[in-house]
């Protein structure tokens, strides 16, 4: 595997690892009622998204305009990089 990507993937890993400490940490530190508050708000935006006339589409729409975006990107950076 190329050194870069390892170099990258260990990277990753690191920061992920460090951002989850940090999500424990916040999360030990929170009240119940703020938990349950952050909670109650996550599903009533995900309601509010799936009983909209085209919620459903629209999210659909939006993720595969994401996933087209990044492949675009990295497909670019492979040329650039003389990999494809």
């Amino acid at each position: 595997m190329n050194e870069q990507i390892v170099t990258i993937l260990q990277r990753y890993s690191r920061g992920n690892a460090f951002i989850e400490q940090e999500r424990i940490a916040r999360l030990a530190s929170m009240a119940v009622k703020e938990s349950q508050a952050i909670f109650n708000e996550l599903v009533e935006g995900w309601e509010s998204v799936v009983k909209s006339e085209r919620g459903l589409d629209r999210l659909d729409r939006w993720r595969l305009e994401t996933t087209l975006v990044v492949r675009i990107a990295f497909l670019r950076l492979a040329e650039e990089k003389g990999l494809v």
